[in-house]
């Protein structure tokens, strides 16, 4: 059977570079002030800047691993890995998958220009057993608080897909 056409960028809604035949760069998932769509190479410089941006205060640590407080050079290295890791290593029973979180305000005409504000993951273990997947989250500094349960909608939406 020969293979669908490439959708064209306006068919797919966005300037989407990735054909829709690969599932984990299709999907976006909305909230009225948010997008949330899993991590492409495009959004690693800019979830890193928004870790740089701060995500909690300096005498707090939420996280096992002081990560975001690394030297800003440091940072682009480790979330590449930290995404195409999890791209290569995908098995149905044992995968992740990491979104990029945008905050779309009414100013803001496309989801994929709003600027990216933290990232969400889902990661399963022995899914097909368990059927189920936990999820880790953070958000800047500056978007906790800024809207009703914002920083819970990417991790609902994302166990919705």
């Amino acid at each position: 059977m020969p293979a669908a056409p490439a959708l064209t960028s306006a068919e797919r809604g966005g300037p989407f570079p990735h054909p829709i035949s690969q599932p984990s760069f299709g999907p976006v998932l909305r909230t009225p002030c948010l997008a949330i769509r899993p991590a492409w190479d495009e959004d690693i410089a800019l979830i890193t800047d928004a870790a740089v941006m701060g995500i909690h205060p300096e005498d707090e640590m939420p996280f096992s691993s002081p990560w975001w407080r690394k030297p800003r050079p440091e940072l682009p290295s480790g979330t590449t890995r930290s995404v195409w890791n999890e791209r290569v290593s995908r098995k149905p029973e044992q995968w992740s998958l990491s979104f990029a979180v945008r905050r779309v305000d009414a100013d803001i005409e496309a989801w994929w220009e709003a600027p990216v504000i933290g990232r969400q993951d889902l990661i399963a273990n022995h899914f097909p057993l368990l059927r189920t997947a936990e999820t880790g989250s953070w958000l800047t500094a500056s978007a906790q608080g800024a809207g009703t349960r914002q920083g819970d909608a990417p991790r609902r939406r994302a166990v919705r897909l």
